[in-house]
């Protein structure tokens, strides 16, 4: 069974054509994650390690490689290591909210904790 994403209001899988992402290891990351669902889900407590977001809740500056992924060149998205969700995605009409104002990744530098070679 394909894990769906825990966005509330979205039931996205990666049969339905969609990436889909693990919750992160790193602490800090996870808590920006959890804040995110949160804004969605009232009883939302914590992620886990099967725990997935579906890439809609991501801005296209969130994946490497994105616009050579959409010209047709690249065959699969790989999701920044700093990338935090920030998108809500009303399935039922798709319409697309954006929470906060999108950031670009590639002018900030990401610094979550991670070690060198990770």
């Amino acid at each position: 069974m394909p894990r769906k994403c825990v966005v509330s209001g979205c039931s996205n899988t990666h049969k339905d054509g969609v990436t889909t992402h693990l919750w992160p290891k790193d602490d800090k990351l996870a808590l920006k994650w959890d804040r995110f669902v949160r804004l969605t889900r009232v009883d939302w407590i914590k992620g886990t390690t099967a725990t997935t977001v579906c890439g809609a809740h991501f801005t296209p500056e969130d994946f490497d490689g994105y616009k050579q992924w959409k010209a047709g060149f690249g065959t699969r998205l790989r999701l920044k290591a700093c990338a935090v969700p920030t998108m809500h995605v009303k399935t039922a009409n798709r319409v697309t909210l954006m929470l906060r104002p999108a950031r670009s990744i590639s002018s900030q530098r990401c610094t979550i904790g991670l070690r060198s070679g990770d």
